[in-house]
């Protein structure tokens, strides 16, 4: 059996709550091309060939540990919550598994930001910059294995250190205590759009450090699905609302809502209504 290469930054399980299947198609908007168009399938949604590949020896290399890590903690059980969540918006009903339900949201929605191309880039250009000086004058056998490791292809492209159960866990604790807010369309035709950043993540200093200057993720907001957007405060955060609620938002309030996150994406959006896609590129370039 062939060993799956295209990975997703944003997991397929989330990207299918945006796919409408009256016209089985998801509707995308490239910000690059200008390019608004029909997708028939998530497959290469959000994906990257070898995104979640790294390289465990010089003959060994691993394309299905991370896979397996996302899928089994953060994935698999996503629809399952997703419908306790819709069904606690019905009948406003708390319980302990709407409570279990929004800690794995939580927990998903801290590491978006850090499973995409650009977070992982970044992170290894900066662990490359700030060691190579160093190394340069290590004995040659040390410098040899640390260009091996920064050494790229096709087949491994990053070198994927992060241990994605454990850096949500540890943020989580950090955030400490947490409100919601989950809110949900008044009307039926507007949707929340899907950014290819997965969550809008905020950084503050909630907690003592000996470093002033240390900010935690303090906010977590994301839409679920098309009709259901969830933001999460740490109660340590001055903005936090302090009390969780439902609130239903007028048309205006959803536009102003995608605008800022199309405004965030890199390139590219995904929404389950073309009507709307197409009108809401309209209004935000007329804005522009």
């Amino acid at each position: 059996m062939s060993i799956p290469k295209n990975h997703h930054y944003i997991s397929q399980i989330h990207i299918k709550n945006f796919f409408n299947n009256g016209d089985g198609g998801i509707y995308l908007y490239d910000k690059d091309q200008n390019n608004l168009f029909k997708s028939k399938g998530t497959r290469n949604i959000f994906s990257e060939r070898n995104l979640n590949t790294r390289r465990i020896s010089e003959n060994d290399i691993d394309y299905i540990s991370i896979e397996n890590e996302l899928s089994n903690i953060f994935e698999k059980d996503f629809n399952k919550h997703l419908a306790t969540v819709r069904s606690f918006c019905n009948s406003l009903k708390y319980s302990e598994e709407v409570e279990a339900a929004l800690l794995y949201f939580a927990r998903y929605g801290v590491i978006g930001e850090f499973r995409t191309p650009h977070y992982k880039r970044k992170l290894d250009d900066s662990m490359f910059n700030g060691l190579k000086d160093i190394l340069e004058h290590a004995v040659d056998d040390l410098k040899e294995e640390f260009f091996k490791e920064f050494n790229f292809d096709n087949e491994v492209k990053y070198t994927n250190t992060i241990n994605y159960e454990e850096l949500s866990n540890n943020i989580i604790e950090a955030m400490g205590e947490m409100s919601f807010i989950l809110s949900i369309p008044t009307n039926k035709e507007d949707y929340f759009l899907l950014g290819d950043f997965c969550a809008v993540t905020i950084y503050d200093k909630i907690n003592e450090d000996f470093n002033p200057h240390v900010k935690e993720i303090a906010y977590i907001g994301f839409p679920l699905c098309s009709s259901i957007y969830l933001e999460l405060f740490s109660n340590k955060w001055n903005k936090s609302p302090q009390t969780s609620i439902i609130r239903r938002l007028g048309s205006n309030h959803v536009f102003s809502r995608n605008k800022a996150n199309f405004m965030r994406s890199r390139k590219m959006v995904a929404c389950e209504d073309a009507d709307y896609l197409k009108c809401f590129i309209q209004q935000v370039r007329k804005d522009l």
